[in-house]
């Protein structure tokens, strides 16, 4: 299928075809590049630390690895198509792709928001009701079919509703445009507008923050265990710290997931629910969705590094990834520090010395001893 109809090799042709001048769209290679090696590198890290990892194979970084994953495929998916549509005029890639790329764009961003949310309950769980039986492997497995089910069932009727069709550009160019042509009327558009706003964002969004609201609450208050009244005050600095650290990472999660992915959706409510003019609705598309896309994709780059900088195993991993031989080894020791609320995790300090006093009574060996 050819892009456009009585095509010209001449160079002035190839303008008209560009939606913005060469300046602008050099600015949006660049920027979509950056963040399509930052996602692809950072999360595929993340799936090969967890797995090269024994003691990385809990329940919340099981779901770290679905979300991963997910924003794997929005990198692959996602990225570089919406780059081709935001530089250029029509659609170069063929009516079956019309149909299956947005699906599969809308499932991935889905999916990404659905393990999100279950993370944040997940952990409200085991932070806010430490009593309750806390979700083995097997139940995180179900939740992450149910997750790409949900995902798969909001995004389809997208498929279904789009098709290719021919757009004049002048009296003498067409190009291929790739739009939803078939809804049954306006009223089932700005519905399905509505219920995926509500679903893939504001309701979400609801539940993240009152689980980490409750999170904090509760670490808030908290004492660590086993502190006496004498030792009350040695430990108050090393709890505050804690408890900084964790409001730290609730905050960076609910501030960037909200941040990065509310302008794409306030774009599409007022193109559908505005009442705006077409010149409007042309800049919105020429110039801010451009923008609100490459803002909800940095939001899948970004995950890498707000979960791993607050883990101390993300962060001993990625390192380790840098260098073959060191990551050949790692995972071998036990290396501590996950994610608060996993009681094997607790006081990282406490198993370093009591793993390096072991090696060396062991060995008694001045190397041995040097090199811990």
């Amino acid at each position: 299928m050819d892009f456009v109809r009585n095509y010209s090799n001449e160079t002035r042709e190839i303008q008209p075809y560009l939606k913005n001048g060469p300046l602008i769209t050099s600015i949006y290679i660049c920027a979509y590049v950056f963040i399509f090696l930052m996602c692809l590198i950072g999360n595929s890290l993340v799936c090969l630390v967890v797995a090269r990892n024994p003691r990385m194979h809990t329940v919340t970084n099981f779901f770290i690895v679905n979300l991963a994953v997910a924003d794997i495929l929005v990198a692959i998916f996602c990225m570089p198509i919406t780059l081709v549509g935001n530089i250029l005029e029509g659609w170069p890639f063929g009516v079956i792709m019309c149909k299956l790329t947005p699906v599969i764009q809308g499932l991935s961003v889905a999916a990404s928001i659905f393990t999100l949310t279950i993370i944040a309950i997940d952990r409200h769980n085991n932070i806010v009701n430490p009593l309750r039986p806390r979700m083995e492997i097997s139940t995180a497995c179900v939740h992450v079919v149910v997750i790409w089910i949900l995902s798969i069932a909001i995004m389809v009727p997208q498929g279904i509703v789009l098709d290719l069709i021919v757009w004049p550009l002048s009296s003498q160019t067409w190009i291929y445009v790739c739009t939803e042509t078939k809804w049954p009327n306006v009223a089932h558009r700005k519905a399905y507008t509505a219920i995926s706003f509500a679903f893939v964002y504001l309701i979400p969004l609801l539940l993240i923050s009152v689980a980490y609201i409750r999170i904090v609450r509760k670490v808030w208050r908290r004492h660590a265990p086993g502190v006496t009244q004498e030792t009350q005050s040695g430990a108050h600095a090393s709890i505050s710290k804690q408890k900084i650290k964790v409001l730290k990472m609730i905050l960076v999660v609910v501030i960037l997931f909200g941040v990065s992915m509310l302008p794409i959706h306030i774009c599409m409510l007022l193109i559908d629910f505005g009442n705006m003019s077409n010149r409007k609705v042309q800049t919105i598309v020429l110039y801010v969705i451009p923008f609100a896309h490459w803002l909800a994709f940095f939001n899948s780059c970004v995950n890498p590094i707000v979960y791993g900088y607050y883990n101390n195993n993300f962060r001993r991993g990625f390192r380790s990834a840098m260098n073959p031989r060191k990551f050949c080894s790692f995972g071998s020791v036990r290396e501590p520090g996950s994610f608060v609320g996993e009681s094997e995790h607790l006081n990282p300090c406490r198993h370093r010395r009591s793993t390096r006093s072991t090696r060396v009574r062991a060995n008694s060996h001045p190397i041995e001893n040097n090199s811990s």
